[in-house]
């Protein structure tokens, strides 16, 4: 008897493990309206969730990280990336890989867990990565209440991709905005390759936006890790609704480990 009721409560377990990693996503309908607002204000009459776009620009570090200063070119599209910086003598490309990411340092390229990805979001264009995140139904979308960035006061929304306990741990974004709807910062994970439950909080600070080609660009953002403030990032140019082959987001063969 003891060993059934054994039986019967892992099997209970299980079950409930299985439906709460496949439970429905939680959209909560005010919060959607409001990002819809948002996304609408920043220009997105101008955009699709499978626009096209290059930004360039550079890394300059605040006194006292120790961090290199670097140039990037990002490339994105319908959420594949590739991204290009240059660190002095030393270059680094990470691609989505149409789901399977890779990174490339010098002419050694690794491949990468799946979850990078949710790091990797094209937080540059805010209103993009918004789009990308109201287009996709698997993700949840709630009102977290007021908050505030800098003492200014903001609206928070959380959102997180939680088909799976892993993309549970690592897609959580946490966005602000003010009263209006400008977004001043977004939080969002950068989790360790092997270990996803081991995950630092890194976050972009928006002081500003400019209009390019009909959308909201921050010009300059502010990178922090942990809380810390570690460089200002510049963006020089964008440009939308840019033909790209998906072949730019493939992951070289030679060398792959």
């Amino acid at each position: 008897m003891r060993q059934r009721l054994c039986f019967l409560l892992l099997a209970v377990l299980i079950s409930s493990s299985a439906f709460a990693q496949t439970a429905a996503p939680v959209r909560d309908p005010n919060a959607i309206t409001f990002l819809q607002q948002v996304v609408a204000a920043m220009g997105g009459r101008a955009l699709t969730p499978s626009t096209g776009f290059i930004a360039t620009g550079s890394v300059q570090p605040l006194p006292g990280t120790g961090l290199t200063a670097g140039t990037f070119t990002f490339t994105d599209q319908a959420g594949e990336f590739r991204e290009m910086f240059q660190f002095g003598n030393v270059s680094k490309v990470i691609v989505s890989g149409h789901g399977q990411p890779a990174i490339t340092r010098g002419t050694t390229t690794q491949s990468l867990p799946p979850f990078v990805v949710f790091a990797n979001a094209p937080f540059h264009v805010p209103a993009v990565c918004l789009m990308l995140v109201l287009s996709d139904p698997n993700y949840s979308i709630s009102l977290a209440g007021p908050s505030a960035v800098n003492s200014v006061p903001a609206i928070k929304v959380h959102v997180s991709k939680d088909v799976d306990e892993t993309s549970a741990v690592t897609s959580p974004q946490d966005w602000y905005f003010t009263n209006s709807g400008v977004p001043l910062r977004v939080e969002y994970r950068s989790p360790d390759a092997t270990r996803p439950e081991r995950y630092g909080v890194e976050s972009l600070d928006y002081p500003s936006f400019t209009v390019v080609s009909q959308v909201a660009v921050p010009p300059t953002m502010t990178w922090s890790a942990d809380g810390r403030p570690l460089a200002t990032i510049v963006i020089s140019s964008v440009q939308f609704n840019t033909t790209i082959s998906p072949v730019a987001f493939d992951a070289p063969q030679g060398g792959l480990q």
